[in-house]
């Protein structure tokens, strides 16, 4: 017996004993599909036209409808920024005196930001004989 035909047995079987769980689950289920997705789908649709036609404060509405989205990335740049800083009391920084080293200018270097930390070269090696060879094996040469 398949895993599928197993439960599509065990699905059957609890339509035929009213299990209570399984049908407050589909009962769920269906309202969720029926109800909600729908729903959404419609406001979605209605705030876009909204927003692409022409409105007092389109701007502005574009801009609260964004900010969500937008805030993370900045937020963690922020973050990024301050911990990689070229201050001596950046994070890293004090880091890298822990160990005995010397301040680092970590992201106003001139040279890539993965040679600065990890020491690497990706020039060189994503540029060599292993990116053609990956691509043939991608498209099937």
């Amino acid at each position: 017996m398949t895993l599928i035909s197993q439960g599509y047995n065990t699905m059957i079987g609890a339509l035929r004993t009213r299990d209570q769980a399984f049908l407050k689950g589909l009962q769920i289920t269906i309202y969720y599909a029926f109800g909600s997705i729908p729903l959404q789908l419609g406001l979605g649709l209605l705030l876009a036209y909204v927003l692409h036609s022409r409105i007092k404060a389109k701007a502005l509405f574009r801009t609260i409808f964004f900010l969500p989205y937008v805030t993370p990335a900045v937020a963690a740049a922020v973050v990024f920024g301050t911990v990689f800083s070229a201050r001596a009391t950046s994070p890293m920084n004090q880091l890298v005196q822990l160990f005995g080293g010397d301040v680092q200018r970590w992201l106003a270097e001139p040279r890539p930001f993965l040679n600065v930390v990890f020491g690497l070269n990706l020039e060189g090696f994503i540029a060599g004989p292993s990116m053609a060879l990956v691509v043939v094996i991608i498209l099937g040469i």
